[in-house]
């Protein structure tokens, strides 16, 4: 995370989400930190995790348009409830994850 600047900072219930961009690709990058029984981490496992880890599957987004150009897709706005997060694209998708056990 040493080449990275933190954009947004999320808290939930027992965990932390850290938006962040890379300073030499200029993508975006989550990084997480804390409980996550529920997924609310989104690394694909429900162990807690103690250190600062970034997560895989929610970071550098790349996007093709119809002319074939790749874009970057960037996290525009993060929310964390207590066991789950939602995220806001720069293009306007939206993504959520953790716990949906009330759809």
């Amino acid at each position: 995370m040493s080449s990275n600047i933190v954009t947004d900072i999320e808290a939930g219930g027992e965990f932390s989400i850290f938006v962040t961009e890379n300073r030499k690709n200029q993508e975006t990058e989550l990084f997480g930190t804390g409980f996550n029984l529920f997924g609310e981490l989104g690394i694909g496992s429900s162990k807690h995790i103690n250190d600062m880890t970034k997560i895989d599957a929610l970071s550098n987004f790349k996007m093709q348009d119809a002319q074939g150009k790749e874009h970057h897709l960037r996290i525009q706005q993060i929310s964390c409830g207590s066991n789950h997060c939602m995220a806001l694209f720069n293009m306007g998708a939206a993504l959520g994850w953790g716990a949906n056990e009330f759809g």
